[in-house]
């Protein structure tokens, strides 16, 4: 037991030391190529930072399949599917309409026959759920297979409603961890979920002052990791829960900002700004 929580250990280390190695080189590459955006100070800044999660998931991925005995197990399916969202999130931070924004405004362009690149993401998301969890023993019938693939896409869109702010996208993906922790049994930690969180770690920092963005690259994989969390790792009643709350998040955001309901309650405030220091908004 010892040995195999030491293994641990050391496979985290080495997997979180090449993911610091890669993230200033990767904020580089994407600066050099332009694939920036710029904050509310009108900086430039590096988006899409979020493929770091899929570079550490990669290496966790090929130590796995390389040597099968070590801890932390990385399936096909769960590489493939985050792959994919990772690759819709992309697409939306390269060719992304930027004044297409919100649930409404897509759903307004769909409807005059525009497939933006929101409802493209969505589809694909929806297939990675489905390639994730049709057949796994954690979801089984038509009921819980949906709410599995509606906490996944809602949870994903989520993340990138939060993903507007420094930090503030990481901060609900750390505070959402919490009861992902309370009363599991050690295995959640020995999944992909804990090379997602090696990525956040090392992305929280350089986020919250405003030095990159996560982009809906890094949002989208966040958010649709916690869902796929939540259903393997949790009761249904508390999946209902979650599945209320970002739904009600949803709804709030349908016409009205999110910052600015944030900015109305002071504690909210508080929270929101806690770590950035002198950085102002993104």
């Amino acid at each position: 037991m010892l040995m195999g929580w030491v293994t641990w250990v050391l496979e985290v280390g080495g997997l979180f030391a090449a993911g610091a190695l890669f993230l200033p080189r990767l904020m580089k590459f994407l600066t050099a190529h332009k694939v920036t955006d710029t904050n509310y100070h009108g900086d430039s800044i590096p988006t899409a930072s979020g493929l770091l999660l899929l570079l550490v998931l990669l290496c966790g991925y090929f130590v796995y399949r390389l040597v099968p005995s070590v801890p932390i197990h990385v399936s096909t399916e769960y590489m493939l599917s985050l792959t994919l969202v990772g690759a819709a999130g992309l697409l939306d931070d390269l060719i992304g309409d930027k004044q297409i924004k919100g649930i409404e405004n897509h759903w307004r362009a769909w409807r005059h026959g525009s497939a933006s690149t929101g409802v493209v993401k969505a589809a694909v998301v929806g297939t990675a759920s489905l390639l994730l969890f049709a057949g796994s023993g954690e979801v089984s019938g038509m009921g819980k297979l949906l709410l599995a693939t509606g906490l996944s896409l809602l949870m994903s869109n989520g993340m990138n409603l939060l993903d507007v702010r420094p930090g503030r996208a990481l901060k609900g993906y750390f505070l959402l961890w919490v009861p992902l922790v309370v009363g599991n049994d050690g295995k959640l930690f020995l999944g992909g979920e804990v090379l997602l969180l090696i990525g956040a770690g090392l992305l929280a920092y350089p986020d919250l002052r405003g030095k990159l963005m996560l982009g809906d690259t890094g949002a989208g994989m966040l958010g649709f990791a916690l869902g796929a969390s939540y259903i393997a790792y949790t009761p249904v009643y508390l999946q209902l829960v979650v599945l209320g709350v970002v739904a009600a998040l949803h709804g709030l955001t349908w016409r009205r900002s999110l910052s600015r309901i944030i900015e109305s309650h002071r504690w909210l405030q508080r929270l929101d700004e806690f770590g950035r220091g002198r950085i102002g908004e993104r």
